[in-house]
């Protein structure tokens, strides 16, 4: 078997979009918390945000695209600070979206061969 063979395929395609969009958490006490933040890549199961605040792994959060004032529930995968304040976090949405982040961006089923 080759080595691309074993190697574990996309569910979707990557794509560099940034746009603003809002995450809201519950931080404690039923405190909710809200901080601007920017996609840098996106695909239907998730995106890489850059952000002020640093999330913790695990954490449900919610995602507000304000073009389309359309919201969904992810949760942060990974989280890092930069040199510099700036956070990312690595989050994968609740149910896959093809269309959430403002373009067609379509789901790939690895085990489905399309013959177009």
């Amino acid at each position: 078997m080759r080595a691309e063979d074993r190697a574990p395929r996309r569910r979707s395609s990557r794509i560099l979009w940034r746009i603003p969009v809002l995450v809201i958490w519950e931080a404690g006490w039923g405190l909710k918390v809200r901080d601007q933040a920017e996609t840098e890549v996106v695909n239907a199961h998730g995106a890489l945000l850059r952000l002020d605040t640093a999330l913790p792994a695990g954490k449900q959060i919610e995602l507000l695209e304000p073009r389309s004032n359309e919201s969904k529930s992810a949760r942060v995968v990974w989280s890092r600070r930069e040199l510099g304040g700036v956070a990312q976090a690595g989050v994968e949405l609740i149910m896959p979206s093809e269309t959430f982040w403002g373009i067609y961006i379509p789901i790939e089923d690895a085990g489905v061969s399309r013959v177009f």
